[in-house]
């Protein structure tokens, strides 16, 4: 009966980064598959509102479809111009056999791609469409629920007149790109267009990368910005997929593509994207890394700096934190922070409430809660009769071994799911739950 659980979970398909500083109305108070333990890339679901099918130059997103090579939902999309290698982040030397395939997603003239809500919109797929039969809908919401019209306002979090502010998001699955911060003032319709016309610039020229585990100290990596033909200030996603097409297992000799009539389509994990996929890897590349060991899109800022993300069985714990150039005018605001792409046609986006005053309150230190008792577990009956929190024989040879071994770390004590897998084995997943296996063929993170 095990076996044939473990045998049904298929492709699963999920978002993948949030805004976590300030707290955003999209994190809410219960959750389908947050991220885990000191991981702030998915709290409260916040990382399951955005938008697919978004081109730049076209008027709407198609909110449908999952191609690695798509075609323009519109008949006359703007040609890209972020070309330069330095501000790119997926094949950034169009070394990829299919040609210039990232050539009109959003990250290729930032800004430009539209989408369907600036807080995002629940699942990022319209009902029934395709490629959104997996997409996990954040909990309490319907699919395709705008943001801006049903997420509720929040304790506003107070900034100064004239100075500058915090801010930070957290990466949950790889999709290169870059991010901005915008405000629209509260009173006003919440439009892309309210909030373009406020975007914000960064005053750090470093990001700060802060681990809330307590592991290390906060550390500055060197940023990219890039600036747009109207002089708004975007910067580059700092961390580099794989060097290839897919960002993940480059390389893979058993991979014709996905939908090919092979096993990837009963094994893949997390996807957006279905269709051919070429595994070949770029002769131009950054240092090897060891979820990279063919090497990465573009140098990593620091050594473990190239990750997946949880839903691909690497949890981060730590959040890419800037600081932003607070207006002078005080009021009450929504602040949107956008992340646009260059891997998939796609924008992950975030809203929280802003209070700008001339002298705000003071901030109150963090409260950290005494954890709760650990729930007991049910043997035999979910993932944690079989967690191996110290990963005791692995690397292991075989499947059976990953099904009944591989988990190091349970997502609950009620279900099957596995939120991280020790090494040897793969996070695999269907329709939310997750587990390990010897072979994953997932390819597109």
């Amino acid at each position: 009966m095990r076996v044939a659980i473990m045998l049904s979970m298929a492709v699963g398909v999920a978002a993948h980064g949030a805004m976590n500083m300030p707290k955003p109305r999209n994190e809410g108070r219960s959750s389908v598959h947050p991220s885990p333990g000191q991981d702030r890339s998915c709290l409260g679901d916040a990382c399951y509102w955005y938008q697919v099918g978004c081109f730049i130059g076209c008027e709407s997103c198609s909110s449908t479809g999952k191609e690695l090579y798509p075609k323009p939902a519109c008949t006359n999309p703007m040609e890209p111009i972020n070309n330069d290698p330095a501000t790119r982040t997926w094949d950034p030397y169009n070394l990829s056999k299919q040609g210039d395939f990232t050539r009109y997603n959003p990250w290729r003239a930032p800004g430009k791609a539209p989408v369907v809500d600036p807080c995002g919109d629940a699942s990022g797929y319209m009902p029934g469409a395709a490629g959104g039969f997996a997409a996990e809908v954040p909990a309490g919401y319907n699919k395709f629920d705008k943001g801006s019209e049903v997420l509720p306002a929040d304790t506003p979090t107070f900034w100064k007149a004239g100075g500058s502010a915090e801010v930070a998001w957290a990466l949950a699955a790889q999709h290169g790109g870059g991010y901005s911060y915008r405000l629209c003032p509260k009173g006003k319709d919440l439009t892309e267009a309210c909030f373009q016309s406020n975007h914000l610039s960064f005053v750090n020229e470093n990001t700060t990368i802060r681990h809330h585990d307590g592991t290390l100290k906060d550390f500055e990596i060197p940023t990219t910005d890039y600036i747009s033909p109207e002089g708004k200030q975007w910067r580059k996603n700092p961390i580099p997929g794989c060097a290839c097409d897919a960002g993940l297992f480059c390389g893979h000799k058993s991979n014709p593509g996905v939908g090919s009539g092979n096993s990837i389509n009963s094994e893949q994990s997390h996807t957006h994207v279905e269709g051919f996929i070429d595994p070949t890897p770029y002769e131009k590349h950054g240092t090897p890394t060891q979820h990279c060991p063919l090497g990465t899109m573009f140098e990593a800022a620091w050594d473990s700096g190239a990750s997946g993300g949880f839903l691909v069985g690497m949890s981060n714990a730590w959040s890419i934190v800037d600081r932003v150039r607070v207006p002078d005018t005080p009021g009450e605001y929504v602040l949107s922070w956008r992340w646009d792409c260059e891997e998939t046609a796609q924008v992950w986006s975030s809203c929280a409430d802003i209070t700008i005053a001339t002298n705000p309150p003071p901030t109150p230190p963090p409260t950290t809660p005494a954890p709760g008792p650990a729930p007991s577990p049910k043997p035999g009956k979910n993932c944690k009769a079989t967690e191996n929190l110290q990963c005791k024989g692995s690397p292991f040879a075989d499947r059976k071994s990953c099904w009944f071994g591989g988990c190091q770390r349970c997502h609950d004590s009620d279900t099957y799911d596995c939120d991280s897998c020790c090494p040897g084995c793969t996070r695999t997943a269907k329709e939310g739950m997750h587990y390990c296996n010897k072979e994953s063929l997932d390819l597109v993170v």
